[in-house]
């Protein structure tokens, strides 16, 4: 084969996972893998203009901050995105002044919220968030 290339290995030469070790058990692939995939794009771009200039020509800096909401299935996906925003910014003008020319399209669904207990109120350019009762609709 070609040096350059990757050999052909069919995909029936792996068995199959049902769990995978890393921070804590994984009982389903899929679980946490949103969370995973933005703390990726977080680490491959600090200090690294190359894959930031990447993650924003490929229109990854809206998803990502997009990303940004509460997930059972994606434990601290808010927090990675706060890191993967960072590392993406620092000491890169082209995505701060990206991120500074978005413009506000609305809140997000407030039903999770609303069924903690919670509501979100805007205030000029703030949003505060204030109890809708005395106790969580559970």
């Amino acid at each position: 084969t070609d040096s350059r290339s990757w050999p052909v290995i069919p995909l029936a030469f792996f068995s199959p996972c049902a769990s995978i070790k890393a921070e804590g058990d994984i009982t389903n692939v899929v679980e946490g893998f949103k969370s995973h995939l933005i703390r990726l794009i977080g680490n491959l771009c600090y200090k690294n203009k190359e894959n930031q200039d990447k993650v924003s020509e490929l229109d990854g800096i809206p998803l990502i901050l997009d990303s940004c909401g509460i997930d059972d299935s994606n434990p601290f996906l808010t927090q990675w995105v706060v890191y993967a925003i960072r590392n993406l910014t620092e000491d890169n003008s082209r995505n701060q002044d990206l991120i500074a020319k978005m413009e506000e399209q609305g809140l997000a669904d407030p039903s999770l919220l609303k069924k903690m207990g919670f509501e979100v109120e805007k205030r000029g350019d703030k949003l505060i968030l204030k109890s809708a009762s005395d106790t969580p609709q559970l």
